[in-house]
């Protein structure tokens, strides 16, 4: 008689869990991959951030999730770079995948890929907070010259609210240079990307490049 494996559990996470997770293999040649995580095997995640960069080639596509906490890509080979195709920086999506790693990077292959709106993201923010706990989170690489790890705090409306106005005023259609919002804002630089990365976490700006920042929406 065949045996009909049960499809694994896509487990809600932090994107900075999975980064830092340690891959293991099943035994036999159809092992699963999978890492250990609050006392289960974690084969499949739940996943939902803010695309922060796309790359597509021929026959391979991918794009890098932010939620916060840390980065991942999701990457797709030949007939599969359909599922990213219709998506773009900026987006906020729901990705539900295997998780893999190759070269020491953990990255996602994808089952399932949708756009979400803001609402549905910050509930899921809510939901992982409320199971974990707020994650330890490192600055994306384009603030880690400025600042060492830090954990972000709660920042006063009228910082974020400066911030997001200077943004807007200061845009073009690639976004606002990040040097000319830290001086337009004149908050102290330590409060400034404080709020800034409060920001990105929370998916109400994104990073187009390294050196600009956009509103999104």
């Amino acid at each position: 008689m065949e045996t009909i494996q049960k499809r694994q559990t896509a487990y809600k996470l932090w994107i900075n869990d999975v980064v830092n997770a340690k891959m293991e293999k099943q035994e036999g040649n159809f092992g699963i991959n999978y890492f250990s995580f609050n006392s289960n095997e974690i084969s499949r995640v739940n996943l939902m951030a803010v695309i922060v960069a796309k790359n597509v080639v021929e026959n391979y596509s991918s794009i890098t999730l932010d939620d916060g906490s840390n980065t991942i890509r999701v990457k797709t080979w030949k007939e599969d770079v359909k599922f990213l195709d219709l998506l773009n920086i900026g987006d906020i999506v729901n990705v539900i995948g295997k998780v893999k790693n190759y070269s020491n990077e953990n990255y996602i292959v994808p089952e399932i890929v949708k756009n979400v709106d803001h609402n549905f993201y910050l509930v899921r923010k809510y939901e992982l907070l409320k199971i974990y706990g707020k994650p330890t989170e490192k600055i994306s690489q384009v603030f880690e010259d400025k600042i060492e790890e830090i954990k972000i705090e709660n920042v006063s409306s009228s910082g974020r609210n400066k911030i997001m106005g200077v943004i807007e005023k200061l845009s073009d259609e690639n976004g606002a240079d990040i040097n000319n919002v830290l001086s337009e804002s004149k908050l102290k630089s330590d409060d400034f990307y404080n709020i800034l990365n409060d920001l990105v976490k929370e998916g109400e700006v994104f990073m187009p490049k390294s050196d600009k920042i956009k509103l999104i929406g």
